[in-house]
């Protein structure tokens, strides 16, 4: 462990236990010696430099593990919906089929159904001529009714 790491790395958890961001700045000033605030007039431009890099450093790193995470996650994102388009796409397919099969058993019924009606024609038809026939099969006529034969001819 770099003996300078862990000494920073003490200060800033020094700085956050003590609640130093709490306090007013210029109180804390006010209070030093004249020899410590020309010290920290002195020394404070370059800590404030020095913490601006660390920060860049430390988010540009943070930044660039949530960028990998961010594109991981897009990736992820990207094959789910190309996934689900695929299967939307199957479904589709499964769909048509499905509906081209309803039409064409709809098509088998309607010819189905015409069918029948055509054969219930035919039977009523045969029924009606088999009224006409007699048990043997001859065709009867209608009976008419009978006349007495008129006069004057023999009957």
């Amino acid at each position: 462990m770099d003996d300078d790491a862990l000494w920073i790395w003490r200060r800033l958890g020094n700085f956050e236990r003590n609640r130093i961001d709490e306090r007013k700045p210029y109180d804390l000033f006010a209070g030093m010696s004249n020899t410590m605030q020309a010290d920290v007039r002195r020394i404070l431009p370059r800590i404030i430099s020095w913490l601006g890099e660390l920060e860049e450093r430390c988010c540009a790193a943070e930044e660039a593990g949530a960028l990998a995470k961010a594109q991981q996650r897009a990736l992820l994102a990207e094959d789910a919906v190309r996934r689900l388009t695929e299967d939307l796409r199957e479904r589709g397919a499964l769909i048509a089929a499905m509906r081209a099969k309803r039409t064409n058993y709809e098509d088998a019924l309607a010819t189905a159904y015409a069918s029948i009606a055509e054969l219930r024609g035919e039977i009523k038809q045969l029924r009606a001529e088999a009224a006409l026939r007699g048990p043997a099969g001859a065709i009867r006529r209608p009976v008419r009714a009978a006349t007495a034969p008129a006069a004057g001819t023999k009957g």
